[in-house]
């Protein structure tokens, strides 16, 4: 606003200097006089004060056209351009943005936008200032360095500033990353600079860095321990990174996505996920780096393990390399059918079986429990419980399953904990007999059922218990008596001189009004309450979105959407009980919520277990999808019990 300012006082002084005073002229002795007017001026008009008029009328032009200038004068436009909008993965490229103000004496710093993969390598700033029209315009050039290693199409989203209360904005900018981009050129290929320095020294120019690198220098693997298993079999699938030269920075490793296989990361170590070692290969001394997977595969078939890739940089001057390995394929046997035994639910492994009960003794109606505890090698999540055991003279409850998995450098090593709270119903010595645990065994090809050892319990009758009726055997006995004869109501005369609203009968005929009147009150209370309270309106309607949801997945056939359906049940059921946002329910948040209720909360983690191992299962068998279905059947059942 300073040239607003300076030209308002330039004009009244102008308009002062013309209106109020007369120009003086100076005397041969010095003096100064004021200059007759004119014999042909007029008497009104002197040529001075005409004089002074144009300059003022000039000055007031002038002042015209700054005016505008001066009023608009703080505008702000930003953009955003790439120097290619179709790249290599982990070529770099240039990012430029522009910011140009007018009459601002400094820019603000513009936000760059934030995008998962975006790499800034580099930045450089350049500023200019101009003045137009008596204002200065400033301009700010920023070139950013960047790089994107992940294929795609990405967009980067719009840079923005903000000044005086307002935000400005630019375009965003979209980037193709693919192999067939061409070979980066220019200021931005590789950080290569003018001289091209890497040249020179790959050429001994410079000590230490002379020597091109050689084909094995630097090359993965991806080694697997079988490539014939069956469902459930634990692979052991490792990468190996070799390097026989010194890396510029970390390298960047993006493992395979292992379509079709549940994955475990296994440890070296308590702290350490990768091995580290020196081996020589034909006189060639390379630092090897190891990671392991343990691999469980779902479904039988033939599946195709994806590459893995890496991208090193050797120098400072080099473009990345892009090593990756070879696919590996597996291929899942389906389980045999000889010797299969009816209670074979997909255990595979190795194990050992072991059974006991809290208590030897109890009292009638009293409570036990049956334990069960599988350990070994394997993977026990994915495979179902043993059927529940009919126990003669018990009442035998659904089980409380535990699992847990130890990730070594060797494999998984896992451990079932099956709990069956038992309540005892007769007196005396009872037997809780063995119980077969089936489990197939993929080193000796076969079928393994290991029974557990009967137990013998003693129950106690309990003292003082009132007379009961007991059914054995198709007799029926009575133990004491308690029956009482009911007299029948004398017979009434009723007075048909009575007027009607005395009889008591008439009575009932307000009873219809009254109940509309109740129901009508608690229905506008129910609308009120759904209008005004939303947690008890997604509570209400929680039961029945979900069952919709399962009616949905029932007709639905592609497996994957089947289990995204059902999945979406199951989550969408939970969050509008606990009224918290769907995404947010996890095996945590059940943890938390459903800690006191051991019952629901195995239902629970077991069904969202089972969902999120399906999403690794290309193909599901009716049996299992129908089983999943009835599994999320049953939660929202024991759910709709809770309180």
């Amino acid at each position: 606003m300073r040239p607003l300012h300076n030209a308002l006082v330039a004009v009244r002084g102008v308009l002062r200097l013309g209106l109020l005073n007369e120009s003086p002229s100076i005397s041969k002795n010095g003096g100064v006089k004021n200059t007759p007017p004119s014999i042909n001026t007029p008497p009104s008009v002197k040529p001075s004060f005409l004089r002074r008029i144009g300059v003022a009328l000039i000055l007031s032009a002038a002042f015209l056209a700054i005016f505008p200038t001066c009023v608009f004068a703080e505008g702000i436009g930003i953009s955003m351009k790439a120097g290619s909008a179709h790249v290599r993965p982990g070529a770099p490229f240039e990012l430029e943005i522009s910011v140009e103000a007018d009459g601002i004496k400094s820019l603000p710093e513009p936000t760059l936008p934030q995008l998962a993969g975006l790499e800034i390598t580099g930045k450089a700033v350049s500023q200019q200032v101009k003045i137009v029209n008596f204002s200065a315009m400033i301009s700010k050039t920023i070139t950013y360095t960047a790089r994107i290693q992940k294929e795609g199409v990405h967009t980067i989203p719009p840079v923005t500033v903000e000044h005086g209360g307002k935000k400005y904005s630019s375009e965003p900018v979209t980037i193709t990353v693919d192999q067939s981009a061409p070979a980066p050129t220019g200021r931005a290929s590789a950080g290569r600079d003018p001289l091209d320095m890497g040249r020179f020294m790959n050429k001994g120019f410079f000590p230490g860095r002379g020597k091109d690198l050689e084909k094995d220098d630097l090359f993965v693997t991806m080694d697997v321990d079988k490539n014939e298993t069956v469902p459930y079999e634990q692979i052991i699938a490792t990468f190996s990174f070799y390097r026989a030269v010194e890396l510029w920075e970390q390298p960047n490793y993006v493992k395979p996505d292992f379509k079709g296989f549940w994955v475990e990361e296994l440890a070296y170590s308590p702290t350490r996920k990768e091995f580290v070692e020196k081996i020589t290969i034909k006189d060639k001394t390379y630092n090897v780096s190891r990671l392991k997977y343990a691999l469980i595969p779902m479904t039988p078939g033939n599946v195709a393990i994806d590459p893995a890739r890496i991208y090193v940089s050797p120098d400072p001057w080099s473009d990345r390399i892009n090593l990756s390995t070879q696919p590996v394929s597996v291929d899942t046997k389906p389980f045999p059918e000889k010797g299969k035994p009816p209670a074979f639910s997909g255990m595979t492994g190795r194990y050992d079986v072991v059974s006991s009960v809290d208590s030897v003794t109890a009292p009638v109606n009293g409570g036990m429990t049956l334990k069960i505890t599988i350990t070994g090698d394997g993977y026990l999540k994915a495979s179902m419980a043993p059927p529940k055991p009919d126990i003669p003279g018990f009442e035998v409850f659904d089980p409380k399953i535990t699992d847990t998995m130890d990730k070594t450098q060797n494999g998984l090593k896992s451990t079932r904990v099956i709990e069956y709270p038992l309540i005892p119903k007769e007196a005396g010595e009872k037997i809780i007999p063995s119980m077969a645990v089936v489990w197939f065994d993929p080193v000796k090809k076969e079928y393994v059922e290991k029974k557990t050892p009967d137990v013998k319990v003693t129950i106690t009758p309990v003292a003082g218990q009132g007379a009961t009726i007991t059914a054995r055997r198709g007799e029926i006995t009575q133990s004491g008596s308690g029956i009482r004869f009911i007299k029948p109501d004398s017979a009434t005369l009723e007075d048909y001189g009575t007027p009607l609203y005395r009889k008591k009968w008439a009575l009932t005929l307000f009873i219809p009004p009254l109940l509309a009147v109740i129901m009508a009150f608690v229905a506008a209370k129910r609308r009120e309450r759904l209008a005004n309270d939303p947690a008890y309106a997604r509570l209400l309607n929680a039961a029945k979105n979900a069952r919709l949801k399962l009616a949905e997945a029932e007709k639905t056939e592609d497996p994957r959407e089947f289990y995204s359906i059902l999945d979406q049940a199951l989550r969408g059921y939970l969050a509008d009980r606990w009224d918290i946002p769907a995404p947010s329910v996890t095996q945590e948040v059940a943890r938390e919520r459903l800690g006191g209720n051991n019952g629901a909360l195995e239902k629970v983690i077991g069904l969202m277990d089972r969902l999120e191992a399906a999403r690794y299962s290309p193909i599901v068998s009716p049996e299992g999808r129908m089983e999943s279905l009835a599994q999320a059947g049953d939660v929202i059942a024991i759910m709709e019990r809770m309180k």
